[in-house]
């Protein structure tokens, strides 16, 4: 039936990061690499300190070739967003499912549940920069 652990998307705790990361990349406005050196590489080769030693291993930013469907899809719903707004701004609750999943078809995606369990990671990622969290 399934390993007992797994979440609502159907990964295990701590999968996702990549397409978690692509969410916050695209709610920070840094999902395509302008190809400008980030203030750490900056910094590293200021100091000279190869930048292979300041990064760790798994810090590699980046959508993986397996994540681009995922991705493909959140970036034809990326409008479908509910938003609460409030005397302390706005708080970004979540995609209107209802919204995407006409979006998805009338982009010619057709459903697919794995898929649309990567692109809640996206959203997942993109509610926590767009929250600040």
């Amino acid at each position: 039936m399934g390993d007992a652990r797994r979440v609502s998307h159907g990964l295990l705790p701590g999968q996702g990061g990549k397409l978690r990361w692509a969410g916050r990349a695209w709610a920070a406005g840094t999902l395509h690499d302008d190809g400008r050196e980030d203030e750490l590489e900056a910094d590293a080769r200021f100091f000279g300190i190869p930048v292979a030693l300041v990064r760790r291993a798994d810090d590699q930013d980046g959508v993986w070739p397996e994540h681009l469907p995922a991705l493909e899809r959140f970036l034809a719903v990326q409008t479908q967003w509910c938003v609460e707004v409030g005397m302390r701004g706005a708080f970004w609750l979540g995609l209107d499912y209802g919204a995407c999943e006409s979006g998805l078809r009338l982009a010619g995606f057709a459903p697919d549940p794995e898929l649309w369990a990567e692109v809640r990671l996206i959203e997942d990622g993109a509610k926590q920069e767009l929250n600040g969290r």
